[in-house]
């Protein structure tokens, strides 16, 4: 049977540098000829790291917490496979915590992330979620990295809300609109705001405060928001929705007006969402790299549990892309 020593007698390396290898560390400076070369050898020999035995000698569960607002918004869909990809190829198992369950106090939280269950928690937090939850979880002591969001005392990872909110204004922009409306979360997400005006004021489009319109995130929400928008005077001509979630409920409510996309309103959902596709009409949507959000948010927790410097930072590639459809084709 194939051990990391016969691996690395056979390649003539330390087996220090095939764990390097097999772990991704950079405590260990490898070339990319010898990574190859190791690699090849593993591959040849069938070796598979055993990672319960490596958690078990470095005192670690092989466990990351995974807490989502709510794990059936199909927003998360992307976020999520970044998140389970970088785990499998680091070695991790995934935990899942529904924020709206997962709660400060609760049973469902110490089970989560009390007693050393999970060596740290990735966590995407809302405003939906329990005040004190984020507290609850810093005081298990195990490192937390936050996902799309900033945070001064934990580490973190962002996509570029401002960019990708001018991207989804600008495509209306582009379309010849001039009254533009904003739909969706205001308060906890002022960088897509701040995009949708700059987006406005580049182009010489004025942007009356009547037209950024505070919704919250569900479907019904925005369905139940539509009315303020037909009510605007005067009324506008398109829409970015700040999520694809809530932009199908606006997309029902225009139907049930009598109101037909984009003739009488177009509309752009923040996110790309399986179902767009389906909808009628078909939903124009910004996609933005939730999956590199995911994937790079267990690089920095890799990193942190290896003791290696941690990076906060902002996605910066792929860029936001509009996915056009029906709704302002």
């Amino acid at each position: 049977m194939a051990t990391v020593k016969s691996i690395a007698a056979a390649v003539g390396v330390s087996p220090s540098v095939v764990s390097a290898v097999l772990h991704g560390s950079k405590h260990v400076r490898v070339s990319e000829s010898t990574r190859e070369r190791v690699q090849r050898a593993v591959d040849e020999a069938g070796y598979v790291p055993n990672h319960a035995a490596r958690a078990l000698r470095l005192q670690r569960t092989g466990v990351l917490a995974m807490v989502l607002p709510k794990l059936e918004n199909p927003v998360y869909h992307r976020l999520v496979d970044g998140i389970y990809d970088a785990a499998d190829a680091h070695g991790y198992s995934v935990l899942l915590g529904d924020g709206t369950r997962v709660t400060s106090g609760s049973l469902m939280l110490q089970r989560l992330v009390g007693g050393g269950q999970v060596d740290g928690t990735l966590i995407r937090p809302a405003s939906t979620m329990s005040p004190g939850l984020l507290a609850e979880i810093r005081a298990g002591g195990a490192p937390i990295v936050i996902l799309d969001g900033i945070s001064e005392r934990d580490h973190w990872v962002a996509v570029q809300d401002e960019l990708g909110a001018h991207v989804a204004t600008r495509h209306l922009i582009d379309k010849g609109h001039e009254r533009i409306a904003y739909l969706g979360q205001t308060r906890h997400q002022q960088e897509r705001v701040d995009g949708y005006r700059r987006a406005l004021r580049e182009a010489g489009l004025p942007t009356p405060g009547a037209y950024v319109i505070h919704s919250q995130q569900g479907t019904h929400d925005g369905y139940e928001a539509f009315p303020t928008l037909l009510a605007l005077d005067p009324r506008p001509t398109a829409v970015v929705v700040n999520n694809s979630t809530t932009a199908v409920g606006v997309l029902a409510a225009a139907s049930d007006a009598g109101l037909t996309m984009p003739d009488d309103l177009a509309m752009i959902g923040y996110h790309e969402i399986s179902i767009a596709a389906d909808l009628r009409p078909s939903l124009t949507t910004l996609e933005m790299p939730l999956y590199e959000l995911g994937r790079v948010g267990v690089e920095l927790m890799h990193a942190a549990l290896a003791g290696e410097p941690v990076a906060s930072r902002r996605i910066t590639a792929p860029l936001p892309r509009v996915i056009e459809r029906q709704s302002t084709a």
